[in-house]
């Protein structure tokens, strides 16, 4: 099976955006079926990575690399997205399925290898992501 690789090129500001405003509501349309915790779970996990990628690059100034412990890890980071992705059932629905293959996060994950820009890149579009999530939800409460 082919991997398809993730354009990294993209502006993640509107990607993240669009992933947000295409986020399945409940029949009221007055909250997303995707939580906040769940989101925060993601972010918590890809921050993790980026502390222990800044422990690496205080006691290493210098490597155009991901160190493998980390590429690791970020490849690992996969398996924890897949299971939240078929734990939790709105309806019939798994919000953080659907999310996931909407926001490529995926793709993006096997697409990093060991390139720090591409790590970069994907923490740069949960923050934003998470952001738009917040302002999105506290919008959508507003109108209630």
């Amino acid at each position: 099976m082919a991997q398809r690789e993730f354009d990294f090129s993209s502006d993640l500001v509107s990607k993240a955006e669009t992933v947000v405003k295409h986020l399945e509501r409940n029949k009221k349309g007055t909250e997303m079926l995707l939580t906040s915790a769940q989101l925060r779970k993601v972010l918590s996990n890809i921050v993790a990575i980026k502390n222990k990628l800044g422990v690496f690059q205080s006691v290493e100034r210098e490597f155009t690399k991901l160190p493998e412990e980390i590429a690791f890890d970020i490849r690992f980071l996969k398996t924890s997205l897949l299971y939240q992705a078929g734990r939790i059932e709105v309806n019939r629905r798994y919000p953080m399925k659907d999310f996931l293959e909407d926001s490529e996060l995926v793709i993006i994950i096997d697409s990093i290898g060991n390139h720090i820009e591409r790590f970069e890149y994907l923490c740069k579009y949960v923050e934003a992501i998470v952001a738009f999530y917040k302002y999105h939800s506290v919008a959508l409460k507003s109108k209630s």
